[in-house]
């Protein structure tokens, strides 16, 4: 995924997409980061799928998809690839998954918020890793 091709034509072109992305990899993501260096695995696993936080980590992809102008969709073409990834990603889960078998399934948090819609679409019953981690 070619990020640097859209911040780079964020920085010439789009102060405020930049301000928003700055923002939030000095202050939630800094903090995810902090917490994976410092707290026990088991706080940082529940931070981290606390459903505001995969909404907000999943919102920046959502604002990334409108960077660019006129015939340019450097944002969209990027998270497009990241669309495509994690349809690749779930369509391995859908294959290996069997009728009453139970998966446990691993990935960014970056990932959680798409892989659970596509999941719920496909019939599976998502648990939320809160259950195990009590």
């Amino acid at each position: 995924m070619d990020f640097d091709s859209v911040i780079a034509y964020a920085q010439k072109n789009d102060s405020a997409f930049m301000a928003s992305f700055g923002a939030f990899i000095s202050g939630p993501l800094a903090k995810q980061l902090q917490m994976q260096k410092t707290a026990p695995i088991a706080q940082t696993l529940l931070y981290m799928n606390a459903p505001e936080n995969l909404a907000l980590g999943h919102s920046k992809y959502v604002e990334m998809s409108r960077v660019g102008g006129g015939g340019n969709y450097v944002g969209a073409e990027v998270v497009g690839v990241w669309y495509i990834r994690n349809l690749k990603i779930f369509s391995n889960i859908a294959r290996l998954a069997q009728p009453g078998e139970r998966l446990l399934v691993l990935f960014g948090g970056g990932h959680a918020p798409l892989l659970r819609e596509y999941a719920a679409q496909y019939g599976m019953r998502i648990r939320d890793v809160g259950e195990f981690l009590k």
